[in-house]
């Protein structure tokens, strides 16, 4: 019966395994680069209550990645990044989210809200009592790239 029971935890855990996003694949969808050769350095989401509401981040180092992979970080936004950006990344919009300074970077915001006018801007952003959206903040110094994701 021990036997069953733990094979029975074993498959179960493969399966949740098998869900697993892909956050190199999501990056590709979002972004239009290719960092399918990114290594990821660290990530962590705290999703899965029972509204999905979280705050996903993750971080890519892209040195691996070769230059036509990550041509469409040519369409991105160059930094400096706007003021509501810039809270959301280092004025303390989230204790978990720590990017260090990027000076020389670019960066895709995607707004998922379902009263979002036009997905990439983020002039409304703090003007709505809940957030949905996607950042991605490519650092040309360092080859890093961020993604965060918060569903409230």
């Amino acid at each position: 019966m021990k036997k069953l029971c733990a094979l029975f935890i074993c498959l179960a855990l493969l399966l949740v395994g098998c869900g697993k996003s892909d956050y190199n694949d999501y990056v590709n969808s979002l972004g239009g680069v290719d960092i399918s050769e990114a290594k990821v350095v660290s990530s962590q989401d705290s999703h899965g209550g029972f509204h999905g509401d979280g705050v996903l981040f993750v971080s890519f180092d892209c040195s691996d990645v070769s230059d036509s992979a990550l041509e469409g970080i040519k369409s991105w936004t160059a930094f400096p990044l706007s003021d509501n950006m810039q809270h959301v990344v280092y004025g303390g919009f989230d204790d978990e989210i720590s990017i260090p300074g990027i000076t020389n970077g670019c960066y895709l915001f995607h707004d998922r809200h379902s009263d979002a006018v036009d997905p990439a801007d983020d002039s409304k952003l703090f003007d709505r009592y809940s957030y949905n959206f996607s950042l991605l903040l490519f650092d040309f110094d360092t080859n890093m790239l961020y993604l965060i994701g918060v569903d409230t």
